[in-house]
């Protein structure tokens, strides 16, 4: 299947993706239609695609997944020299390390608190603007890190109370799954004197004859 990749941070690409009216990346689109590409089966389907349901993995191991995450996480940023926080994650994004960096660690603790004390799991409430002192070097983000995972662990581990009390607000994210998908693409490893680039695209596609 033919497909164009388009890069969203472009003048071009960012005017296609706003007529879309979409506001989530990655995007598959065709023509006037698209789909935000976090879920295989709906990918699939949206290009017409047979594809075999895939069994979802027990919530356990989606736990450990995530503090795997959360690690590798902890593990890059305590490696970013101090001059690194505010290297901006792509060209010409106003999105620095320091954000994204926080950001990761902010998804995992704003999706505990959700669960333990029922407040909606909203963009607003997953993002946290920082301070302007906060968040400047290794150590702060490694604390962070172990804070967060700690606060994980100790929620998965507490049986009955994992649940979300009665009555409890528990509203989907408008970007499901993408924590990961930031995790794992959002933080470039510190790299001798470089860092290595990750590139913001999604992709409009059209069967092949």
């Amino acid at each position: 299947m033919a497909f164009e990749l388009v890069d969203a941070l472009s003048a071009e690409g960012a005017s296609r993706l706003a007529a879309l009216k979409r506001a989530v990346l990655p995007v598959l689109a065709r023509g006037g239609e698209s789909v935000v590409a976090v879920d295989l089966q709906k990918i699939a389907e949206f290009v017409g695609l047979e594809l075999e349901r895939h069994q979802l993995l027990p919530a356990a191991t989606l736990v450990g997944k995530w503090l795997r995450v959360l690690r590798s996480a902890s593990r890059s940023l305590s490696q970013v020299p101090l001059e690194g926080f505010d290297t901006p994650i792509t060209p010409g994004n106003d999105r620095t390390v320091r954000i994204v960096g926080h950001h990761i660690l902010r998804i995992a603790e704003s999706y505990v608190e959700s669960a333990q004390d029922g407040t909606p799991a909203t963009l607003e409430h997953s993002e946290r603007k920082l301070d302007a002192g906060s968040y400047r070097t290794p150590q702060e983000f490694v604390d962070y890190a172990n804070r967060t995972m700690a606060r994980l662990s100790a929620w998965w581990g507490g049986g009955p109370s994992r649940s979300s009390r009665p009555g409890s607000k528990r509203t989907s994210v408008n970007r499901p799954c993408t924590s990961f998908s930031n995790a794992r693409c959002g933080i470039a490893r510190n790299m001798p004197g470089k860092w290595r680039p990750y590139s913001q695209e999604w992709a409009s596609c059209q069967p092949s004859p």
